[in-house]
């Protein structure tokens, strides 16, 4: 890793999954606020996190806003990092 658009990528990467992981604590935090069910389900099942900030988009808007800029900023990360990595 000597190049430092490989270095950047890979932070950018990890702050990310950091908002992704930050996200879904969010939106899980405001399932248990809705009802204890919906908090364990998404406790147990992580998909069922999309499943409840679709439903209930006014308890889950700004972690589901977090979560899916995480994910953004990882897969475009993640895709300059592997373009930077390749055979030359």
């Amino acid at each position: 890793m000597e190049n430092p658009i490989e270095i950047m990528a890979a932070c950018g990467a990890l702050i990310g999954i950091t908002m992704l992981f930050v996200g879904h604590v969010f939106i899980m935090t405001s399932a248990f606020a809705k009802h204890i069910a919906w908090g364990l389900s998404i406790l147990l099942f992580a998909p069922a996190s999309i499943i409840f900030s679709i439903a209930h988009w006014d308890y889950a808007n700004y972690g589901a806003k977090l979560f899916l800029k995480g994910l953004a900023v990882s897969i475009a990360c993640g895709l300059i990092f592997s373009y930077t990595t390749g055979t030359q």
